[in-house]
């Protein structure tokens, strides 16, 4: 294997198929390789951990065809640090040349036999218009569990809403809802996609005006952008009847500045010490007052104003989740809507519910 390519081009192509390596099993070596195979006038670069599979393809000038498995992270600082635009690779019995201008690296490699040679599906069955893709990721995948040891809620649930695609994620204390407006992937199946796979997509640098790939598989998805497919390992399970914890009614609902709520929760949660101290919510003659106690260093109170429909009510929430929760607002103004301060709240844009967020509110006493 031998090949020329420009140094920037091949900087990005490693660092975001890195991105699928190390994070996963590690009982073998090579899976903290990437996989680069040269053919013709284009490279692929390959991360994997069994789980989630990131595959980047760029040109190349090729002049001899093959396939080597480089250790990602130090292949990828390489040549990140290298001055010159070119950067020529070759492989020379089981070592790897680099060179660049005056500088020259040597690195051992993996076997290229034990690197898993998955190929992801390559028929695309829908392609999805990436802005709307992107926003619900960042709206419904914050309410993930981070949890592996409830790998369920470690996901987001792909779902029908009539003809309609949702994307559902919860962690048993939030979740976050968005319809698409674009139809089903599936006119059968519900499909539950690690959340970590989602926010791999979003990381990416998508133009506003392309689609996205979707292409299922009896396992798994790819989902492809431009020269990069991610394959993601789908959860199997059935995942919990979300659609019975969305309130019907409500007794206090209050529309606010988004802006205006926002600064005031992020100058609140300066007071906040740990995860147990609630930040209290008294909603009564139109305005909402904040306000955290904390034993250990003080207190905070905060007023804004809004519309109140309804009955005054005192809440309690986490800090955090309810600046996630709003920060996934889109419209300028919020609508808070509580019923009783043991139920869930629920959060979405004013005049607009495609997007909807729970939260479970906690005592503040």
């Amino acid at each position: 294997m031998k090949f020329l390519s420009d140094r920037d081009d091949l900087a990005t192509s490693l660092s975001i198929a890195a991105r699928a390596v190390g994070s996963g099993r590690s009982g073998s070596a090579v899976l903290s390789g990437l996989l680069i195979d040269a053919t013709s006038d284009s490279l692929a670069v390959t991360g994997t951990d069994l789980d989630l599979l990131i595959r980047v393809t760029q040109d190349a000038r090729v002049t001899t065809n093959g396939a080597v498995v480089l250790p990602a992270r130090l292949a990828t600082e390489i040549v990140r640090s290298l001055d010159d635009d070119q950067v020529q690779m070759e492989l020379v019995g089981d070592q790897v040349v680099i060179s660049s201008g005056r500088s020259r690296f040597t690195l051992l490699t993996f076997p290229v036999s034990e690197f898993p040679r998955a190929t992801p599906p390559e028929n695309i069955g829908t392609y999805l218009p990436a802005t709307i893709v992107l926003d619900a990721i960042r709206q419904v995948a914050i309410a993930a569990s981070g949890d592996n040891a409830r790998p369920l809620l470690t996901g987001v649930l792909l779902t029908r809403a009539e003809d309609n695609l949702r994307a559902v994620a919860t962690d048993s204390y939030r979740l976050s809802l968005r319809d698409l407006g674009v139809g089903a992937l599936s006119k059968e199946d519900d499909i539950l996609v690690p959340a970590r796979a989602l926010n791999e997509l979003r990381r990416l640098k998508i133009a506003d005006e392309e689609e996205i790939g979707v292409a299922l598989g009896s396992h798994g998805v790819t989902f492809t952008v431009g020269t990069v497919s991610i394959f993601t390992r789908l959860l199997d399970g059935e995942y919990p009847k979300y659609q019975s914890l969305i309130p019907t009614s409500c007794a206090a609902k209050i529309t606010l500045d988004k802006e205006a709520f926002l600064g005031a929760l992020r100058r609140v949660k300066i007071m906040v010490t740990d995860t147990t101290t609630p930040l209290r919510l008294s909603i009564q003659d139109n305005e909402v007052a904040l306000s955290v106690k904390s034993p250990e260093v003080g207190e905070v109170t905060e007023m804004l104003n809004g519309t109140l429909e309804g009955a005054e009510i005192e809440i309690g929430f986490n800090v955090n989740y309810l600046i996630d929760g709003v920060e996934g607002v889109v419209e300028d103004e919020i609508v808070l809507e509580a019923t009783d301060p043991s139920k869930p709240a629920v959060i979405h844009g004013a005049g607009n519910e495609e997007y909807k967020y729970l939260i479970m509110p906690i005592r503040t006493s």
